[in-house]
C-alpha cells in the first residue's frame, strides 16, 4: 500500500532568506515494513494546503508516477 505524508523543511534561500515549506514523502507499507520511495521536497508554504493535498493522494490511492503531474495541478 502506498501512504503519502507530509513533511515540514526549514529551508533557506539567498534571496527570500528562512523559510518553511512542506514537502511530500511516499511510502511502501507491507506488514510492518515501511520503506521510503521518493521525497518532493518545497511544495507547498501553507501546511492546510499540504494536508489536504496528501489526503487526497491517501483517499484516491494516487498512483507514484502521477505524483508530479498531481503536484503541478495542485499549485
Amino acid at each position: 500500500m502506498i501512504n503519502y505524508q507530509v513533511v515540514k523543511e526549514s529551508l533557506w534561500d539567498q534571496y527570500l532568506g528562512h523559510y518553511t515549506a512542506f514537502g511530500v514523502n511516499v511510502y511502501f507499507n507491507q506488514g510492518d515494513v515501511k520503506e521510503k520511495i521518493t521525497c518532493v521536497s518545497d511544495v507547498f508554504l501553507d501546511q492546510e494546503k499540504a494536508d489536504q493535498f496528501v489526503c487526497h493522494c491517501n483517499q484516491t490511492q494516487l498512483d507514484v508516477v502521477d505524483l508530479l503531474s498531481a503536484i503541478e495541478e495542485a499549485i
